[in-house]
């Protein structure tokens, strides 16, 4: 570049001289005498603000060639003010902004305004620097264009916190794309609305780029929720937040499902001023549970064909028992009796008499047998009674078989409830039973059933040695087995199964089934 022998102080002094011209005599000062001291301290003022400021002050003449630098640009640029004067200020200016800024030195040459704007200049070592610049045109006094004067700002570190705001700003419209969660913003006194991108594709809506707008969320929610709705967003507006589920309606006619929260926000003097939430997309998870449930409830209607089937093949396996078997076991024992009869005692011998008494024995054991096979089975006062005789009839065989006390409570139900719910509440009786009699060491079991509003309840307790719940999830033997077929017995009728139980409290077991 030119070497030019143009000190630092040439140019403010001569911008300082033109502020000299007056009209009239020179006027006394009481601190500086004259208006020509007023005048130099001034000066003295003006240059130690140009030479001492943090901005790039520049002069350049109408071909655009530097005559003034200040201290600041020199510093910021890496060059001195010798070097850059005489040179074009386009020598300093990134290449993809020497245009636009010739153009607008033009411009402002030819009378224009021009405003303030951003570009880059070439450090000495090759660094690129942005800079915000404000120019303005230098007039004589017939109003001829002299040159160009601009103030300059390093607006590097600006730029990175521009950056790293524009980074988290796009990690977090990424973030909410993932998680599929949108955030917005209500103002009050405006009424309009500010959203974030997120909540634009959620509800398939166009996009106004970071502009407030103003909609009414009535087109949006669903109309059987759009009460529910209103009430939690107008008591948000009084200070209480909410998060709850609703349906929303989009443009091409589809229900989605959103999760939604809003809170209010308060202004410096404590007022509301508007509310701020998010609200996140759960259509497919609410998707999802909706198949989930189908599948629930077939695998219901299933597990109830299923337990149907079972009860009439156990039926029909009693029924075989008791008119194949038990019969042919009776007429057995009947004809070993009548040959033992007809026998003269002195054609028996001992041998002979103990066979046929043990044979007797035997068919006696094994009608026995076949009796109780068929009770398991099907008990004999289920089809003919009903539900309560059947669980008496059987609590009266488990307390003579085991040794444990049953009391039972309740009247016959009238009317009956559906063979389905008495079955499997009669399954549900004799599996706790027996898990009283092989785990509790209980003496005593309480059973109570009745109906009460339409409600079908059971309740078992016993005054065993109890346990602790939570060893129970963790279970996998015999008893876990036991309760998870309880449990899915009551699912199956549509009822609700608890279990309360604390070690050496004992057990008690609740169903509850709708009728």
């Amino acid at each position: 570049m030119k070497s030019n022998a143009t000190t630092k102080r040439q140019r403010p002094d001569e911008l300082a001289g033109r502020r000299r011209q007056t009209d009239g005599p020179q006027l006394r000062d009481r601190k500086y005498g004259t208006t020509g001291e007023a005048l130099r301290a001034g000066e003295e003022i003006y240059r130690n603000l140009v030479e001492s400021t943090l901005d790039l002050i520049f002069i350049v003449d109408r071909r655009g060639t530097y005559t003034y630098v200040n201290p600041r640009f020199e510093k910021v640029t890496g060059y001195s003010m010798n070097e850059l004067m005489g040179e074009p200020f386009t020598c300093l200016v990134a290449p993809e902004f020497v245009q636009s800024t010739l153009d607008r030195f033009r411009k402002g040459i030819r009378g224009e305004e021009t405003g303030p704007y951003e570009a880059e200049i070439i450090h000495h070592d090759g660094r690129r620097i942005p800079v915000e610049f404000l120019v303005t045109t230098r007039h004589d006094a017939t109003g001829v264009a002299l040159g160009r004067f601009g103030i300059g700002r390093d607006i590097t570190e600006r730029r990175k916190a521009d950056d790293a705001l524009r980074r988290i700003t796009a990690d977090l419209e990424k973030a909410q794309e993932l998680a599929h969660i949108g955030s917005w913003r209500y103002n009050a006194e405006t009424k309009l609305s500010l959203w974030s991108e997120e909540m634009f594709r959620i509800l398939l809506l166009e996009s106004t780029h970071g502009r407030p707008f103003h909609i009414d969320p009535k087109t949006c929610i669903h109309p059987d929720d759009w009460r529910r709705f209103k009430r939690l967003t107008r008591a948000a507006l009084k200070g209480k937040p909410y998060g709850t589920e609703v349906r929303i309606i989009r443009p091409n006619g589809s229900t989605g499902y959103l999760f939604t929260t809003g809170e209010a926000e308060y202004g410096k003097n404590g007022s509301i001023q508007g509310l701020f939430g998010t609200a996140q997309d759960i259509t497919e998870r609410k998707n999802i549970e909706k198949t989930l449930e189908d599948q629930r409830e077939q695998l219901r209607v299933l597990s109830m064909q299923l337990s149907e089937a079972e009860e009439a093949e156990r039926r029909r396996i009693a029924r075989d028992l008791h008119d194949q078997v038990g019969q042919n076991l009776t007429v057995v024992g009947i004809n070993l009796t009548i040959l033992k009869d007809a026998i003269p005692d002195t054609c028996l011998q001992s041998m002979p008499l103990h066979l046929l008494e043990d044979s007797l024995k035997l068919v006696e054991q094994t009608t026995e047998l076949t009796r109780s096979l068929m009770a398991d089975l099907r008990p004999p006062d289920m089809d003919e009674y009903g539900l309560v005789a059947s669980v008496r009839w059987y609590g009266k065989n488990f307390s003579a078989r085991t040794g444990i006390d049953v009391i039972i409570e309740g009247d016959d139900i009238d009317p009956r409830p559906a063979p389905s719910i008495e079955n499997n509440i009669f399954r549900i009786v004799q599996e706790v039973l027996t898990n009283t009699h092989k785990h509790a060491e209980a003496t005593l079991a309480i059973i109570t059933m009745g109906v009460s509003r339409g409600m079908l309840s059971l309740s078992i307790t016993d005054n065993g040695i109890g346990f602790n719940l939570a060893d129970r999830k963790k279970s996998d033997g015999h008893t876990g087995w036991g309760l998870m077929t309880m449990t899915e017995r009551t699912e199956m009728i549509g009822g609700s199964f608890t279990i309360e139980s604390k070690r050496g409290k004992g057990t008690k077991i609740s169903v509850k089934v709708p009728l």
